[in-house]
């Protein structure tokens, strides 16, 4: 098997199987299970790359994940990998404290949060923080309370839509190595 680095796997699979299923996921509403096909998976990851580049994130630049487990947080960490970005996951139960440690500690200016409570605390800690400037809601019910560094999942998945970063991506993909730094993982014991 070729080894593949991680921003290169999902789309060598996406040609592989196209249409089968690469994950499912329970929709909360319906207790339904969704499938999301291997090409579906790939094409959100490369938006939400190109999305990355329309904000200004940079290569080695760390980005945070405060959400409970979702579709999103693993097309967030592959969109990262193609933009050579380090992805800093958080405990969805981390508190504003924690929260603000790690934000300052790993110097992140872009967080994710699931819901409203993990929103809240990342509002609550941008207002001091001298690092974190936009908070993405992944659940649409978030209520901002500021628009100006809130937007919601949806309209960054637009954005990235939108883009014409392809080859932006693409350079940085390519320039991937082995050696990237992929996460930054804060134990509970930080």
């Amino acid at each position: 098997m070729e080894n593949l680095h991680f921003s290169q796997l999902v789309f060598s699979q996406a040609k592989k199987y196209g249409e089968r299923a690469a994950l499912y996921h329970r929709e909360e509403q319906t207790d339904e299970w969704n499938k999301i096909s291997w090409n579906a998976f790939s094409e959100e990851i490369s938006s939400i790359a190109k999305a990355f580049v329309e904000i200004g994130v940079l290569e080695h630049q760390r980005v945070a994940q405060f959400s409970q487990n979702k579709p999103e947080n693993l097309i967030i960490d592959f969109a990262l990998f193609s933009n050579r970005a380090v992805m800093v996951p958080m405990y969805a139960t981390s508190s504003a404290q924690q929260v603000d440690y790690i934000i300052n500690d790993a110097e992140i200016e872009v967080i994710f949060v699931g819901d409203q409570q993990q929103y809240n605390i990342a509002y609550e800690v941008s207002q001091q923080s001298k690092f974190l400037k936009k908070i993405i809601a992944l659940d649409k019910k978030v209520v901002f309370a500021s628009s100006e560094e809130s937007m919601y999942y949806s309209d960054f998945l637009l954005l990235g839509k939108k883009s014409t970063n392809h080859f932006e991506v693409e350079h940085r993909r390519d320039a991937a190595t082995e050696t990237d730094l992929a996460c930054i993982l804060y134990t509970s014991g930080t």
